[in-house]
């Protein structure tokens, strides 16, 4: 008999009474269950809900008024109708049932249509009973799956990453729906592939997971249900979620991550039991889950673009003020060329200057293929110590051309480690960078002195006739 069937409980000691009761009520397709005793009775009411009792007035032990005030004093059986049978009509016992808020009184010989009659109403009101309150069920448990729905919400949205995304998505679908797994899987781009599994679930994370269902996900963009047999996880030593370790086919719930433009993003996929199996009301609220964490799948990735965007915004701010560097270098060099008014060595100078601005055009262009080459992945360091005074010599001659066209005075200061002493030269026409090395007038001296002169300075290489050059010996007592 089916456990929603209303059951009719008839109690009375004589069996020849049981036998004809239940004949008259078969037609009415109830579960009947019958006791011989108040005794049975009430242990048959501690553990099942009936439609009504049909209770016989006089029987040994406990008598029917007996046991129906036991019966009403739980707070279960309170309510039960309770239909007297007896062959004793006067009115004191009569009173004595009805104060016991019996529902009717009969007298023996049972009339079959009438007894049939008023236990069909009982029955009826059992079933639409136990229906309103399957339907209260219902609502408070579709309440209680939104009201987790919009927490989950909020959950994924304050996601840092697809994976935590994935990884909240995964666990709500299986507390909301109250499966015993779930699995997420989204395909950002070629490259990019993130899963999660619910924390809680005994069901393995397969890469590919049933093929038939991924492209049924892929080319309709719909839900699905269907079967898969599992191995459960093992969930401690010795056991597992199936607790012999076999196979076990589990109800499967999918539904699809979609993008704005319709575009397949991935999929999220629950398992439950296979004897129970999941409602329309589960895939509804499966595929909202699904879509709200496609949007915000779709809100990470576009503020992932952003930033991009704004990097490479900001790399090629960059790269325009390397480029010009090089340019305003060679430019500069180039018209002091053009006036022919350097010496020869100056001359040499200049187009060393040139020649260096321009290999370093031609490195900003290899970086730039370097960054074509971090994005593919196919770049390969070549790691090595660099010594630093060169370059801070190269950076001051690349400016030394535009101060001298404006009579400014470009310098630059290198600190050596050894020995301890900075030696800085400038030029007052040119702006060489400075070098380590010894004062040509004075050597050791502690404090500082400059030396000045007109005419090119002693033992330059790089100074032209008409310069005014000076040294500066900064000591060890008022070294910076």
């Amino acid at each position: 008999m089916a456990s929603d069937t209303p059951s009719i409980l008839i109690v009375d000691d004589s069996a020849d009474k049981l036998v004809a009761l239940e004949s008259i009520l078969l037609d009415l397709r109830v579960d009947i269950v019958k006791a011989r005793s108040g005794k049975e009775a009430l242990r048959r009411l501690l553990t099942q809900d009936f439609a009504v009792v049909l209770l016989d007035v006089r029987m040994p032990v406990l008598d029917g008024f007996e046991t129906a005030t036991l019966i009403r004093e739980r707070s279960r059986t309170e309510h039960t109708p309770i239909i007297f049978i007896t062959a004793f009509g006067d009115e004191t016992h009569v009173a004595r049932g009805y104060s016991l808020k019996a529902v009717d009184y009969i007298l023996t010989p049972v009339v079959p249509e009438v007894l049939r009659t008023k236990v069909s109403v009982f029955v009826e009101l059992f079933r639409a009973t136990a229906e309103m309150k399957r339907h209260a069920d219902s609502l408070r448990q579709r309440a209680a799956q939104l009201h987790r729905l919009a927490s989950s919400s909020l959950a994924i949205n304050s996601a840092l990453s697809l994976d935590q995304m994935l990884a909240v998505l995964t666990e709500s679908a299986r507390e909301i729906l109250g499966a015993e797994g779930a699995r997420a899987v989204a395909h950002v781009d070629e490259r990019r592939t993130h899963r999660a599994v619910s924390a809680a679930s005994v069901i393995p994370d397969v890469d590919d997971g049933d093929p038939p269902a991924s492209s049924v996900v892929s080319g309709t963009n719909r839900a699905y249900r269907t079967n898969r047999s599992l191995r459960p996880l093992r969930t401690g030593p010795g056991e597992d979620g199936n607790g012999d370790g076999r196979l076990r086919t589990y109800d499967v719930l999918g539904a699809p991550l979609t993008g704005r433009d319709g575009r397949n993003m991935g999929l999220v996929e629950v398992f439950g039991d296979a004897n129970c199996g999941f409602t329309q009301e589960d895939e509804d609220l499966l595929v909202q889950l699904a879509q709200m964490t496609s949007i915000a799948i779709e809100n990470t990735l576009f503020g992932e673009a952003r930033e991009a965007n704004r990097l490479k915004e900001e790399f090629l701010s960059t790269l325009s003020h390397e480029l010009r560097t090089p340019l305003s270098a060679m430019i500069s060099w180039l018209w002091m060329l053009r006036r022919k008014a350097l010496d020869p060595e100056a001359a040499a100078r200049a187009i060393e200057a040139v020649d260096r601005n321009a290999r370093a055009q031609a490195r900003l262009v290899d970086d730039l293929l370097d960054v074509s080459r971090i994005v593919t992945g196919k770049l390969q360091l070549d790691c090595r110590s660099l010594e630093l005074g060169p370059v801070v010599e190269a950076a001051t001659d690349s400016l030394t051309a535009a101060a001298e066209a404006k009579g400014a005075v470009a310098a630059s200061r290198c600190v050596c480690a050894a020995p301890a002493r900075t030696w800085r030269r400038a030029s007052a026409t040119r702006g060489r960078a400075s070098r380590p090395g010894s004062c040509p007038t004075c050597s050791n001296a502690s404090g500082r002195r400059t030396h000045r002169r007109r005419g090119p300075a002693a033992g330059s290489a790089w100074a032209s006739p008409s310069c005014v050059s000076w040294w500066s010996c900064t000591g060890e007592a008022s070294r910076r």
